[in-house]
């Protein structure tokens, strides 16, 4: 039976339920397999099939920011790893920082000082295609070692497109970023594969350099009125109309000597926007984080402090919450979960350094019709490129469409 005579939507529900991997190798079996494959609607539809509820399956990818350039892929619930696999593209100092993760994707750009934000890179492991985004709608002039540039990556769901928002502080002469010349911002889309700038005055300086808050189709900021290291407000980006706005915190400095940027985490649990808060030597709550939630979005009065978590002995820092709202932590180069309801942490496994960046992870097929092809055969960490050239099929892979038929059947 040839492909061509089935229905092109029959034989693309067929598609649908072929795993990633078997969709990336029938690619080459004919030129209509390919173009329905990577098809924007396809994709979107095989990414909604697979995750239904738009949730995320759990897992975890996690890398360290240094120079070995190696992710590595977690179970969510075991924290044993999958997988482990190199970045593969470079840049001036090579070290790398995750600024977002979303359905596959990644958004990483360059770890420390004036490298970072300014060559970014959406990357999707699991199709091996990433894209490099250099070009920007402001000067290079205005990229100097005095700027401070801040990234936000999310998906607008409006209009079905990947969105990442740059914003440039200058520092003036007193050593004030929000000074003589004002923040400028811009945003890029991926449907468009463009930069352009946003009319929206940028409000505040944000404390973070990069935010994993995307919750209600904004990207948050912990951000100040005057410095950086302070963080006394929220600041977010809506991606559908492309506008700043604020947002106050709760209470939780009750002594007033100001929270440093470096103690306080802005996540998204249980399906709200939270906080994580770590007190210094200094204060009373010495040994004990918070965890703070909004309940209803974008009403102050909503906060609540739910959570006291003991770190124990050490320092704490939260990487974010698993599928099932356990705190993923890295608590003296240990990676841990933390039971919110049993204030107890499981041990899983030893973590490279205390700085390190986790975002959920699932395969997708994002970026395959726009993204630059790094192997058409899966890489693995401590192979060559002569080896994995010379493990590479020169032959189109060949499945018959009678063999599609039984594995749509047995759905």
């Amino acid at each position: 039976m040839a492909s061509g005579s089935l229905p092109t939507d029959l034989l693309s529900n067929i598609l649908l339920r072929l795993p990633l991997e078997t969709l990336i190798t029938v690619t080459a079996v004919c030129k209509l397999w390919y173009s329905l494959i990577h098809d924007s609607t396809f994709i979107t539809l095989h990414l909604n099939s697979t995750n239904p509820c738009g949730n995320s399956n759990g897992n975890f990818l996690i890398m360290s920011p240094s120079c070995e350039q190696i992710c590595s892929l977690r179970c969510g619930k075991t924290l044993a790893e999958l997988s482990h696999f190199r970045i593969p593209f470079g840049g001036s100092s090579s070290c790398f920082r995750i600024v977002g993760g979303l359905n596959g994707l990644l958004c990483i750009t360059e770890a420390f000082g004036r490298n970072f934000g300014r060559t970014i890179f959406l990357w999707n492991p699991s199709i091996r295609k990433f894209k490099t985004l250099e070009s920007s709608c402001f000067t290079d002039d205005l990229l100097d070692s005095r700027t401070r540039v801040v990234l936000g990556f999310a998906f607008d769901q409006g209009s079905n497109d990947y969105k990442i928002v740059r914003i440039m502080y200058f520092l003036d002469g007193s050593s004030n970023y929000l000074g003589e010349t004002p923040p400028v911002a811009e945003v890029y889309s991926l449907r468009l594969d463009s930069w352009r700038t946003i009319g929206d005055d940028v409000p505040f300086l944000a404390s973070d350099k990069f935010s994993k808050a995307i919750f209600h189709g904004a990207i948050h900021w912990l951000a100040s009125e005057s410095q950086e290291v302070r963080a006394e407000v929220i600041m977010s980006f809506r991606t559908g109309d492309e506008a700043f706005q604020e947002i106050l915190m709760p209470n939780c400095d009750p002594h007033g000597f100001g929270i440093d940027r470096c103690n306080i985490q802005l996540e998204v649990l249980k399906e709200s926007l939270s906080l994580f808060v770590c007190f210094p030597h200094c204060y009373q709550e010495t040994n004990r984080c918070h965890v703070w939630v909004m309940s209803e979005y974008g009403l102050v009065d909503s906060w609540t402090k739910l959570y006291d978590v003991v770190p124990q002995d050490g320092m704490l820092r939260s990487l974010g919450f698993s599928k099932n709202d356990e705190l993923l932590v890295n608590r003296m180069n240990e990676l841990a979960f933390y039971d919110l309801d049993t204030s107890s942490y499981t041990y899983l496994s030893r973590a490279s350094c205390y700085s390190m960046d986790a975002v959920t992870y699932r395969e997708s097929l994002v970026l395959l019709e726009a993204g630059t092809s790094i192997l058409k055969l899966k890489y693995l960490y401590g192979r060559t490129n002569k080896e994995l050239s010379a493990s590479r099929t020169k032959t189109k892979p060949f499945i018959s469409l009678t063999a599609l038929m039984r594995a749509w059947k047995r759905d």
